[in-house]
């Protein structure tokens, strides 16, 4: 069996799923298009946001780069994407621009780098929410909120 280990004090669905199946593909599902997925290159960038959203209630899946992402939206009923504006390999607009608008995954970018201001123009002119880290855990469940409502907590 898989152990979880330090997965176990995060106390969310992703968690316990991973405690009850040797793989991830065989874990249980969640509701369709209610997976918020991180792609953030800093690990601890990505674990702060994963634990405010799972204390929250929401399911939460992470990676470093698009490549995680797209290969997980394969298999996943991603809904929310929150992307690092920054990855070295990938720019997060870079990310946004290869959705598949019938994909249907809303989307929000942040940054702790000055980015290019115009850059940051052409994502507001989009309505994709745009948080400079290090952000403030009201603000980021303020837009979870408001695209997905309130989580089903069970």
């Amino acid at each position: 069996m898989f152990d979880p280990g330090p997965l176990k004090d995060c106390n969310n669905k992703l968690a316990e799923s991973f405690a009850k199946t040797d793989s991830f593909l065989f874990r249980e599902r969640q509701p369709r298009g209610k997976i918020i997925y991180v792609v953030d290159d800093d690990r601890i960038d990505r674990q702060i946001a994963e634990r405010i959203l799972g204390r929250a209630g929401y399911t939460v899946l992470m990676g470093s780069g698009g490549q995680d992402f797209f290969a997980a939206v394969a298999v996943e009923d991603i809904g929310f994407l929150i992307t690092d504006l920054g990855l070295p390999l990938e720019p997060g607009i870079d990310i946004l621009n290869a959705l598949d608008k019938k994909e249907r995954i809303g989307a929000m970018v942040v940054s702790g780098m000055a980015e290019d201001d115009n850059l940051v123009k052409e994502i507001i002119s989009r309505d994709i929410p745009f948080l400079q880290k290090p952000y403030d855990e009201k603000e980021l469940l303020k837009i979870v909120v408001d695209y997905f409502g309130e989580p089903d907590n069970e």
